[in-house]
Formats: C-alpha cells, structure tokens, sequence
C-alpha cells in the first residue's frame, strides 16, 4: 500500500493567456491527449513522431470565439509515400478549434474527433504540399497550395468567430500561415477562410496537432473574441 498526495485546484475557466513553451511547463499550460511530449529550450515536441500526437489548451464548456496564434517549426516530417493507406492523411502540423474530445466509437479508446468546430493544418502530399481548413465533419473545406521548410520558423493563426445573427454553432473559420521572419503581416503568405452549419459545436478547446512530424511548439496565444 502506498499513500498518494493529490493536489486539486478548483480553477473555474481556463484562462486565455499566451505561452512561451521554451521556457512554461507543458504541464503547466497544456494537456496532453495522445503521445509522448518532452520541453526543451527550443519548444515542446513529441518525443516519438507518429500518428496524431494531440496536446489540447483551453475550457472546452467555455471558449466560444477566439483567436490561436501558433510559432513553430518542423525537424522532421515522414514521406508521404511511406505512410499507409490508413492514417487519415499526409504528415501534418495543424490547430483544431472548438474541440470537446475524442468521441465514442465501438472500439476502445474513443478515437473520432467529430463533432469538433473546425481543423487546419499544412500537409506535405504527393499531389502537392498545401493549407488545407475543414469544418462540419469535412463538409466544408477549402486548401491553397503552399509550402514550408524545414528547421524554419512558421506562425499558424486559427480564428472562430460567430455568424453574427446565426444559430446554433453557425461560425466563421479563418486560417492564415506565414513565415515568423516578418512579424504578423497584414496579408499572410497563405490564408482560407469557410462558415460552419448551425449543427457544429457552438463551444470547445484548442488542439495542437502534429501528424508524423516532429514539430516543435514554440509560443502559443489565445485571444478571447466573444463579448462576455
């Protein structure tokens, strides 16, 4: 037997704050949903490339509209042509919003990520490396080619905003990429934008996501953009 000390504390919404992961506690600013992550001087990143490693950041029963601002860069990215058929995508380095959990599916763990608001990430492909934005399930999307190298600074901004007089989780999602060497352009390198269905999530966290890559977070911002 052996005595086991729990500390609680009963914080009733997370704060929106920005974090600077080369010198905060992950453990301190994030939780980790699947995959191994360690801190470093240069960010947090997964200790071990693969298949979805999620760290979410957020109140999920709180945050409505807001604004994420992500600094990154990628050490190293898996081939597309080496991954198999069912791994859902290419290598990837992307934001989700809105985001209440993994949800039930017949097997265990749960593993489906709908219903969520929206997702964005840059994804290296045969067909071509680009920008790519969904919401509703994938039922809108919308992608512009681009590109990003390696052991280069990049910042990822993904904002959710509501239609103004919509219902339900009608919502505007807009993602912009450019690289960290200018500092936040008025007309980013690349940028999309899509509206969600009314039947989307209306609250939910933020998803840092990184796809077999090892992609080191640097900084992360979120900026309250509802009216409460």
């Amino acid at each position: 037997v052996q005595r086991v000390l729990v500390s609680y504390d009963d914080v009733p919404e997370w704060p929106f704050e920005a974090v600077d992961f080369t010198v905060d506690s992950l453990l301190n600013s994030a939780q980790i949903v699947d995959g191994r992550w360690e801190s470093t001087p240069d960010g947090i990143h997964p200790v071990v490339a693969g298949y979805d490693r999620l760290i979410t950041i957020g109140d999920r029963r709180t945050w409505t509209e807001y604004q994420v601002t992500m600094t990154f860069r990628i050490a190293w990215r898996a081939q597309p042509s080496d991954l198999p058929p069912n791994q859902g995508a290419g290598p990837a380095v992307g934001l989700g919003v809105r985001w209440d959990g993994h949800n039930e599916t017949p097997r265990q763990p749960d593993r489906e990520y709908w219903p969520t608001g929206g997702f964005t990430w840059f994804q290296w492909s045969d067909s071509g490396d680009r920008l790519e934005l969904y919401a509703n399930e994938n039922s809108q999307s919308s992608q512009i080619f681009a590109n990003m190298d390696l052991d280069r600074d990049y910042v990822l901004r993904f904002t959710v905003e509501n239609v103004p007089g919509g219902s339900g989780g009608e919502a505007v999602y807009t993602t912009e990429l450019w690289e960290d060497s200018i500092d936040d352009p008025a007309a980013p390198d690349w940028s999309r934008t899509v509206t969600g269905l009314a039947s989307a999530p209306t609250h939910g966290a933020a998803l840092i996501i990184a796809h077999h890559v090892d992609a080191y977070i640097k900084a992360f911002d979120v900026v309250d953009l509802s009216d409460n």
